[in-house]
């Protein structure tokens, strides 16, 4: 292992964090340009089965001490290891139209849209139950959101590399193109328009599901482009979930419904 890693560049990307660095080297290796290593962490056996897993793919390892790595992230918890990597292919909403377009018949697609939603923390986490959930794309505005940080792909455990991922300049524009190609849009909303959670029941069908940000929810504008605002039925005394945990009771019941229709439709004779 080579013990003189190189300077930070502002030109590369980083990747920590156990299982983060794991989805990079099983999904993306080729975007991996070095792994960098604690010094106090090459013992541990699975920082140890990365760094072996790294040189079998022919990439670069370095020891590094830990000020360097905590540099790297911004102070945040590396878990001993981070890798250098060539930035991520993100899409354009052309690249979206044009994936749903080449979609095999009977596949149905089901796409996320977050609506300024800016802790990174809630980003990662949504992005993970997206990945659980099997969403084809998560669309997210170019601007006020939390982006797409080194935290964000922490957080989400490496699942990040594992979703579509696309960015537009404007949220509303994206939905209105996507809802011409027959994307039914539903969005979260504690207004009185709403109707309850249990009276929506039906994801067989082109399914986009847009999420409010934190505090204010959707915007006016982006539940315009919505076919059907919901909410989810709670306690008199609790207000409102997280973003993330709403998120997920919504990915998770469309991905049930879709399972328990796979399972049921037989083959043609």
């Amino acid at each position: 292992m080579d013990s003189n890693p190189p300077a930070s560049n502002p030109h590369q990307s980083v990747v920590f964090g156990k299982n983060p660095v794991q989805v990079l080297l099983e999904h993306h290796p080729k975007r991996v340009l070095k792994v960098l290593v604690s010094q106090r962490a090459t013992a541990h056996r699975r920082i140890k089965a990365l760094v072996d897993q790294a040189k079998g793919l022919g990439i670069a390892t370095a020891e590094a001490p830990v000020h360097k790595l905590e540099t790297l992230v911004e102070g945040q918890n590396h878990q001993g290891i981070v890798a250098l990597t060539r930035p991520r292919d993100l899409w354009s909403l052309a690249d979206l139209t044009a994936y749903l377009d080449r979609l095999p018949a009977g596949k149905v697609p089901l796409l996320l849209a977050l609506d300024n939603i800016t802790d990174v923390h809630n980003v990662g986490a949504i992005i993970r139950s997206a990945a659980a959930c099997g969403v084809d794309a998560i669309v997210l505005p170019k601007m006020g959101s939390g982006g797409l940080s080194p935290v964000v792909s922490k957080t989400s455990a490496g699942t990040d590399m594992l979703v579509n991922l696309v960015v537009v300049p404007n949220l509303a524009n994206a939905m209105k193109v996507l809802k011409d190609q027959g994307i039914w849009w539903l969005g979260t909303s504690l207004g009185p328009t709403s109707q309850p959670y249990d009276a929506y029941r039906d994801y067989h069908y082109p399914t986009g599901i847009v999420m409010g940000s934190e505090d204010k929810g959707l915007r006016p504008v982006i539940e315009k482009h919505c076919d059907v605002l919901l909410h989810i039925p709670m306690a008199v005394d609790v207000e409102s979930l997280n973003v993330s945990v709403a998120c997920g009771i919504i990915l998770f019941e469309a991905s049930r419904q879709r399972r328990q229709l796979a399972q049921t439709v037989q083959p043609a004779q």
